[in-house]
């Protein structure tokens, strides 16, 4: 999810990049408030169904699993679009074109950040199982 919600942030700021940064960076402020946005929606409903699966299934602390999985994926889902405007900018300002470096770049640095995160996450709340 979080790599959907920066790919969208990443089209619509290397397509105002491209015409004028000031417009890039100033849509960029709603772009932050729509992944904030989805982060929390997301984040609750993942963690409202998590929770009615491991309750029915009998799987111990389902609160915990719920808060990890809800939580991570808010978090996750918020900094998507963050990273997605940040680094194309930063890209451009360095003199590198930011429409071929950005993608691979944004999808690797995004999957890394939500796995260390969620394990993080589970580890911190969960403990080692």
């Amino acid at each position: 999810m979080a790599g959907n919600a920066s790919s969208q942030t990443l089209a619509v700021t290397l397509t105002l990049l491209s015409t004028d940064e000031k417009t890039a960076v100033k849509n960029g402020k709603s772009e932050l408030m729509v992944g904030v946005i989805n982060g929390i929606v997301l984040g609750l409903s993942s963690a409202v169904i998590s929770f009615l699966i491991v309750y029915f299934l009998g799987i111990p602390n389902p609160l915990k699993i719920a808060f990890v999985v809800g939580v991570s994926l808010c978090i996750a889902v918020i900094t998507g679009p963050f990273f997605a405007l940040l680094i194309p900018i930063i890209l451009k300002k360095l003199k590198f074109d930011p429409a071929i470096a950005s993608g691979p770049f944004i999808t690797t640095l995004i999957d890394v950040c939500s796995v260390i995160l969620y394990f993080g996450l589970a580890t911190l709340i969960l403990g080692v199982l």
